[in-house]
């Protein structure tokens, strides 16, 4: 499997208080083109042919891609069905949105096109508003009552912990519960401390096991708590497996994030020059793949080796986020401390909740 992250627009009709982007990103009016998205496309196509992939998943995103308008979208999804619709792969399109300008024509060509659908919503904390400041949490509610009416159900949705609501996840449960909707959590992006209070290790912490609490001793749970299931999973089955990329032994390996104008980063939040892998407007994703940034990065396995030998949990813990390295070392090779400081809590809080429950654990809590 491969999967592209490909940024339409950084245009954004919210200012989300902790949003990272807001000081940089959010000023650049630039859009995809169609013909720029169709180049990629096929670029995308050649290189799944020539290395035998079989599935890929197209990740759409902003900004706010529904700022693009539906005539695009529409023009854009057919480009994928062209492109890529000829059986040779399984195919899954999302598109990541802030839903507030869902309205039932968009919805119907999320239906047409079968187009999933996720979003970000944390519940609780109002930290989610438009440009004049105002919560949109009511309206986000409503749009997702609006796609229920028309069966369409969100695949999944991010909840960022702040100082708002990380003593409020059982409010948070009950929410994704109530509307069937998988979620996990995230912490902070580093990047946003430059103007919002950071979350303590400790209070993000104690949501991750106030979360864990509610979530494993639901006797009927009708969603899943990914960050969660994650950790269970590790501690089980050991390394390998479907995890989320912070405990992925490599989290770049089959992930490109493709900017507004074809620049191609390893990751999200990793925009940052030093960075820089190349332009897929220009180049192929083979060339972009043997970059000196992704020859650098691989290297990060054999140094946590060194510096994190001892721990227990080295081998399902990987290290943590490179991102988290990057902000609190300056360099991304080095363990994160923080996610260090979480997991070395959660790995043997979690284990001894598995173990009265007789399971078998792969790795030593």
């Amino acid at each position: 499997m491969a999967s592209f992250y490909i940024t339409l627009t950084k245009r954004c009709n919210l200012r989300c208080k902790y949003c990272y982007k807001v000081l940089d990103s959010l000023t650049d009016k630039r859009d995809m083109g169609l013909s720029e998205a169709e180049i990629i496309l096929c670029k995308i196509k050649r290189y799944a042919l020539e290395n035998k992939i079989e599935r890929l998943d197209l990740g759409f995103t902003g900004g706010e891609v529904l700022l693009l308008g539906k005539t695009y979208l529409q023009n854009l999804f057919k480009l994928c069905q062209e492109i890529l619709g000829d059986g040779r792969f399984k195919i899954r399109i999302y598109l990541q949105t802030n839903l507030t300008l869902v309205d039932e024509d968009f919805v119907k060509i999320f239906k047409d096109y079968k187009v999933a659908v996720d979003t970000s919503h944390d519940v609780v904390g109002e930290q989610r508003v438009n440009i004049a400041g105002g919560s949109v949490d009511k309206k986000i509610i409503d749009k997702i009552i609006l796609m229920f009416k028309n069966d369409i159900r969100l695949v999944g949705s991010i909840v960022v912990i702040n100082k708002y609501n990380y003593d409020r996840m059982r409010d948070i449960y009950d929410f994704y519960s109530q509307i069937a909707t998988d979620f996990h959590t995230l912490h902070l992006d580093p990047a946003s401390f430059r103007f919002y209070p950071k979350l303590t290790v400790k209070k993000y912490i104690k949501a991750l096991k106030d979360l864990s609490r509610i979530y494993l001793f639901d006797s009927n749970p009708k969603i899943s708590v990914q960050n969660i299931d994650s950790y269970v999973r590790l501690l089980k089955n050991g390394p390998g497996g479907h995890v989320l990329c912070t405990f992925s032994r490599n989290c770049l390996d089959g992930h490109l994030y493709i900017e507004n104008n074809g620049d191609v980063y390893p990751c999200d939040s990793l925009r940052y020059r030093e960075f820089y892998m190349g332009n897929l407007l220009k180049m192929s994703i083979d060339e972009l793949r043997r970059s000196k940034v992704l020859r650098k990065l691989s290297k990060r396995n054999h140094k946590i080796k060194k510096e994190c030998g001892s721990c227990n949990y080295l081998s399902i813990c990987n290290g943590g986020c490179m991102v988290l390295s990057y902000h609190e070392h300056g360099d991304p090779l080095r363990r994160s401390k923080f996610d260090c400081e979480v997991n070395r809590k959660m790995f043997p809080y979690l284990g001894r909740i598995l173990k009265k429950r007789g399971c078998k654990l792969a790795v030593k809590i």
